[in-house]
């Protein structure tokens, strides 16, 4: 049995009532490279923010992004936030982002040039409400940027709050717009803290996920 985060393995012992010994947390391959370092961006203009998620509030909460986003004080911060992703409900998040009268959103649309991403902006934001462990977390932290997260799936595995990023207790707008201001008031960190997320992310993700887990599969087949 083998999951991507150590919160879903345990999850699901808690769900069929008992231990699972068999049971393993494997990595997802990821999409940018382990050798290229990118250069932190000027900080001369507006701090750029990414939501990089497929468009689906059910399970990736966008809409508690911008519903924070609505709220006076960010209305009148030098902040842009770059949502990056396609799915059924562009529409319906477009028409949010219109109806709140957001002027400093943006919907980019689907981007496979993923270090391209985090050449553009300085932080990721996640405001999941489920998740496995996200490969945008993932490579974000490769990219040396930190992350604003929620406390859902194995996202807390990897963000540390206050040294890699900052964990919001649960996907609340409320609980969402504290830890979004906790990282405004420590803006001035964010590039120290991209440097550890990085140094993180090295230090736990494999470097090669694929291999390591046709490993763990022939394991599994092995024969006396």
């Amino acid at each position: 049995m083998f999951c991507v985060s150590r919160q879903k393995l345990e999850l699901l012992e808690r769900q069929v009532g008992g231990a699972l010994p068999n049971g393993a947390v494997v990595w997802n391959p990821h999409n940018v490279s382990r050798n290229q370092q990118l250069t932190w961006l000027p900080e001369d203009g507006a701090r750029k923010l990414a939501c990089v998620a497929r468009l689906d509030p059910h399970g990736k909460g966008q809409d508690l992004l911008l519903n924070v986003l609505a709220s006076p004080q960010w209305r009148n911060r030098a902040v842009e936030v770059n949502f990056y992703g396609a799915g059924p409900w562009e529409g319906a998040l477009s028409r949010l982002a219109e109806c709140l009268q957001l002027r400093n959103v943006r919907f980019r649309g689907h981007v496979s040039d993923v270090q391209g991403i985090w050449r553009q902006n300085h932080m990721l934001v996640l405001p999941s409400r489920a998740e496995g462990l996200p490969l945008a977390l993932v490579e974000a932290m490769l990219c040396a940027r930190p992350a604003v997260v929620t406390d859902v799936g194995g996202n807390a595995e990897l963000c540390v709050d206050g040294e890699t990023g900052f964990v919001a207790a649960a996907p609340a707008v409320s609980l969402l717009e504290q830890t979004l201001e906790r990282a405004w008031n420590h803006r001035h960190e964010w590039q120290s803290m991209g440097t550890a997320a990085r140094t993180r992310a090295e230090r736990l993700i494999p470097i090669d996920p694929i291999g390591d887990f046709c490993r763990e599969i022939l394991k599994c087949l092995s024969f006396p």
